[in-house]
């Protein structure tokens, strides 16, 4: 997502290296796509480096210095995990069965892996585990229904997954530091 909360299309990383420092980056004159969307803590440092150069101080500039060294690390690290095979066919799975009170036992059980097996590959290529993947999905199809429907609080908790709405409440305050009826408020 961009910072004006469009949808972000792509994005191009510059930087300049010494001459004397560019045969240390094998990285460096290689141009390589890299599916930010796939990669939640990739997704969430791109967007906290948008939203710091945005501010224009001096301590955003060392921020933004900070961030996308940390978002270069994150790159190089995801070019060196080979264990990508099922992560493509697992995230569909996940975004076509959200709605549905799905575990991680269930995403395991459907493509016959070990739960910790499953955990331990898709943290490395996504960032997150599986489960907080599921989590932050729910609550950003949430905070859309919130904003955008008429929907109960309890009918939403529903439609993204959630049996307890309660839970669902207490989930999704964990996350954004509001209740789902106050974050409606505040959006309208």
């Amino acid at each position: 997502m961009a910072a004006n909360g469009a949808k972000l299309e792509y994005v191009v990383i510059y930087f300049h290296l010494s001459d004397g420092e560019q045969p240390k980056f094998p990285l460096f004159n290689s141009h390589f796509p890299l599916q930010v969307v796939e990669h939640m803590k990739l997704m969430n440092l791109v967007q906290q480096l948008i939203e710091t150069n945005q501010k224009g101080s001096h301590l955003s500039f060392l921020q933004s210095k900070v961030l996308f060294l940390n978002i270069l690390e994150e790159i190089i690290l995801l070019m060196k995990v080979k264990d990508y095979q099922n992560i493509a066919s697992i995230l569909t799975y996940i975004q076509e069965n959200f709605t549905k009170n799905i575990t991680v036992n269930d995403i395991a059980n459907e493509y016959n892996l070990d739960r910790r097996k499953l955990c331990y590959v898709f943290e490395k290529r996504m960032g997150v585990s599986p489960l907080v993947y599921l989590t932050d999905l729910r609550i950003q199809k949430s905070k859309m229904l919130l904003r955008s429907s008429d929907f109960s609080i309890k009918e939403i908790a529903d439609r993204v997954g959630y049996t307890d709405y309660f839970y669902f409440s207490r989930v999704f305050k964990k996350v954004t530091g509001l209740s789902p009826s106050i974050f409606r408020k505040q959006m309208n």
